[in-house]
This record gives C-alpha cells, structure tokens and sequence, in this order.
C-alpha cells in the first residue's frame, strides 16, 4: 500500500482560511476506495475522512483546531486490514501569525538643507500582539537606508540627520524579515517622498542675471507704472500756454453738458436706490460649493433687511437692498460663521461675491495645533507624528495635567477621525480644553 500526500500547504496562517489537505491511497498503482484515513497535528488527532473511488480523502481543519504557531509534523494513518498493509505518510507544515507593520515619514525643515531630517516611525504586530526588540529596516526601493529595533510596544522610530537624508524622489517602505516559521516577514506599504537637492552654486552665477535684467525692469516700470503718466501729464500742464499743443488745449478746455431733468417716477431712480448681492458659498479646504448655506444682510440698527439660502451650486441672490453700509453674513452648522461689511452702491450692484467658508473640523484640528505649538515652538509635530505620539511627547514635555491633556487627545480623535458631523459646541468645548491646558502649563 501507498499512502502519499497530493495537496498540502506548507505555510499555514494561524489567523486565516481552513487548512485544506488531500491524500491518496493506492495499491499496485490503483486507488483504494471505502477505506479510512485519519490525520493527526504531531501526537493530537484532528479528523478522518473515507478515500472515494480515486483513492482520495479530504480533510478540512479549522483555525480553532490549529496548533500554536511553529513548525509542526502533519501526518495521515491507514490502519489497515486483512488484505492490505498499515500505511504512513509525514510532512512539515510552519504554522505562523500573520504580521502588520504600518510606516508614516515625512521631513520636517523641507526648505532648510542645514537643519531638515527624516522622521519615520511605525508599529509591528503579530496579529494583536506587539513583536519587541525585532529589527525593522528602512528602505528606499531597493536600498538599504537604516534599520532600528522595536519597543515594548511594539513601535519603532527611524530619524535621519541632514547629512543622511537621500535626495529626489524616494519611495519608502519598511521591512521586516522573520527568522523563525511561527512569525511572517513583513513590509509596510510605500510612502513617496520628494526631497529636494541644494546644489552649490556660486554667487557670481546669481548677480549675472541680476545685474542682465535690472535695467530692463527698471524700464518696463517708468513705462508700465501709473505713478509716471501723471507726473508727465503733470509736466504738461505746468508749461506754458504758447508750448501746448492745440490738441492738449482742446482736451484742457472746460465743456458745459445739458442734460434733461430725472423723472422722480423713472425706474432708473428706483434702481438707484435699491440694489442686489449675486454670489456663491465656498468650502475653503475643500474647494467645492455648499448648498444650504444661510445668507443674510443686516443694518447698521440690527435689523434683517434680506435673508436667502444657497442652492445646490452655492449660488444665491439678495435683491431690493437698500443704499448703505451693511453687513453680509452667512451661517451653517458644520462651517465657522463669516461676515462681511460691504457698502451700497458698489457700481449699481455687487456681483460674483464669495464667501470662503471654513470648515469646522479644520478649526478644530487648528487647536490642537495650537497645543502642540505652544509645547513645541521649534519643532514641527504635526504632520510627522500621530496623535498617539504627540501625545507621549506632550506629557514628557509639559509637567502638568495629564490627565486632561488624555482627554482632550481622545476627543479629538474622535472628533477629528469619527464619522460623526462636527458642530460649534463640539469646536468652543475643545477650544476651552487646549486653552486651560496652556494656562496651566504657561
């Protein structure tokens, strides 16, 4: 009898799909059917299943029923019978955890070649479980860039000075190659950066061109500056009589124009007095339109003189305003309130207005920037950092309210990152917060 495997993966995650395994059973090269199979994990029974008329038996094994990650003996038993032979077959199967590792870098001082660096940081996990004290390597493509181990936690952090720093364009991505079956090796996805390059280029190269292009500025701008054609027309009318020409005297001599008496019932006097807004809602970070967008003109005493709201495409019109000065506000619930003083008439009418709103969610990641400015006036946090570790940074550097400092970080994830629309109370309540805690801490 021959007892051998045709279908076995040899690297199984822990984590995933069902283990699938096939094996066959012959007999002077010809399948044996109705006969049964049992296949045991090292020493621990884990199914049977009946060969069909190939020869073949299936076996499904569950994930619950899998052996702590490592490398593990697979075997499949025939028992035998009165006319055939006990069988045997074995093979080495790695049991492993599937592992995560997660990159964010980025370079702070871009434009200061004497100061800037590459901060890259992350985490690696297996499964939910932190991997400590593994070598995680940074890469640029295929080239090795720097390698760093992990903590306690899991996390790991790369800084490049600025003589370390690869210039153009990079593409990033961390590695992590495992030396044992029961753990995979990993790479986080690609991150592109653009450093740029600070070539040195003499001074003299510079003060060429300079010294090329000032004179014909300077003359496009005594030919192209308004400031020149009044002080000609100036010189001109400061020469004598007998040294103008006929043409400039005609220009200079006064005209006397008749024109007819206004009909007070006219409806050019009405449109006179009364005048319209035509503008649209602009969403400042975005740069998209905002339909449902408030818009309303007030007095000077207060009152409403016109109210409306933006259509689908932002777009609104206030008509019948009267002459004066007023004020054009607008108001949303997921926007910051704006409003403008604006002066009737402004050429009859005042067209292509627009308001650039911003949203509420911009203002308040604007205060925990704030926090994070008055922590660190010399250093670029956000944007290099996650919230978890600015987070760290700020308790190692600011000595008083933790706890709060906690709170409000929570907050603003969830306020920040959720789904959840954010609206005023949410922005002044975070404010109060980032405000006290510079107040403590000043």
């Amino acid at each position: 009898v021959t007892l051998d495997w045709i279908d076995l993966a040899r690297r199984v995650d822990v984590g995933g799909r069902p283990l699938i395994a096939q094996a066959r059973l012959r007999s002077s090269g010809l399948g044996l059917s109705a006969h049964v199979l049992r296949l045991m994990i090292g020493r621990r029974r884990v199914g049977e299943a009946t060969t069909d008329s190939r020869g073949v038996a299936r076996f499904v094994v569950k994930p619950g029923e899998f052996p702590r990650p490592g490398r593990t003996t697979l075997s499949v038993h025939y028992a035998g019978n009165d006319f055939y032979a006990a069988a045997k077959s074995t093979a080495i199967v790695d049991f492993f955890e599937k592992t995560t590792l997660t990159l964010v870098a980025g370079v702070e001082n871009q434009n200061e070649k004497a100061r800037r660096r590459l901060v890259a940081s992350g985490r690696l996990l297996a499964g939910a479980r932190p991997l400590v004290g593994r070598t995680v390597t940074l890469v640029d493509g295929r080239r090795r860039i720097s390698a760093t181990k992990s903590d306690a936690f899991g996390r790991y952090r790369i800084v490049l000075g600025p003589h370390e720093i690869p210039t153009g364009r990079l593409r990033l991505a961390a590695i992590y190659r495992s030396e044992s079956p029961a753990i995979a090796s990993a790479r986080s996805k690609d991150v592109r950066l653009f450093v740029p390059t600070f070539p040195s280029i003499p001074l003299r190269y510079y003060l060429l061109p300079l010294l090329l292009l000032l004179p014909l500025g300077a003359y496009l701008a005594i030919r192209r500056a308004p400031w020149t054609r009044w002080l000609r027309w100036l010189r001109r009318r400061l020469r004598p009589a007998e040294q103008r020409s006929p043409e400039l005297l005609r220009v200079l001599r006064p005209q006397v124009i008749e024109s007819a008496p206004i009909d007070p019932a006219s409806s050019r006097q009405r449109a006179a007095t009364e005048h319209e807004v035509v503008g649209q809602a602009w969403d400042a970070i975005g740069r998209h339109p905002i339909a449902g967008v408030a818009i309303s003109v007030i007095g000077n005493a207060g009152e409403m003189l016109a109210e409306t709201e933006t259509d689908a495409h932002g777009r609104f019109s206030l008509g019948r305003i009267p002459s004066g000065r007023h004020r054009l506000s607008s108001r949303h619930a997921e926007y910051a309130d704006e409003s403008v003083p604006i002066t009737l008439p402004h050429r009859g009418q005042l067209i292509g207005f627009r308001f650039n709103m911003l949203p509420l969610r911009a203002l308040l990641l604007a205060s925990y920037r704030e926090l994070l400015d008055h922590a660190f006036p010399a250093r670029q946090v956000w944007g290099v950092d996650t919230p978890r570790e600015a987070l760290r940074l700020l308790m190692e550097r600011l000595p008083k309210g933790h706890a709060e400092l906690r709170q409000a970080t929570d907050v603003f994830e969830h306020l920040y990152y959720g789904d959840r629309s954010v609206v005023r109370h949410d922005v002044d309540d975070f404010r109060s917060r980032t405000r006290a805690l510079q107040e403590v801490n000043r």
